[in-house]
């Protein structure tokens, strides 16, 4: 049920990243609302999903993709929590 709630928090991403084009910088009313609540919708399912999933703090690691990196890019040297 919670990977249901992210496919579905993933397409109201793409929803409000559409209507963030139409909006014009928030110039367009209708779009605006289409935007904040896509937005307020995918933001909310995945606070829910991310109560029943079980994440932590090593999940934006992979498995070790980091640790392959080479050491001279930015990424690798800066994300120090990536590391054992």
């Amino acid at each position: 049920m919670a990977w249901l709630l992210v496919i579905v928090a993933g397409i109201l991403e793409t929803g409000f990243a559409v209507c963030l084009k139409l909006s014009h910088g928030f110039t367009r009313l209708w779009p605006t609302i289409a935007f904040a609540s896509f937005a307020l919708g995918s933001f909310g399912l995945l606070t829910l999903s991310l109560k029943k999933l079980d994440v932590g703090p090593r999940t934006p690691c992979g498995q070790g993709s980091a640790r392959r990196a080479p050491r001279s890019t930015a990424w690798s040297s800066s994300a120090t929590w990536c590391r054992p």
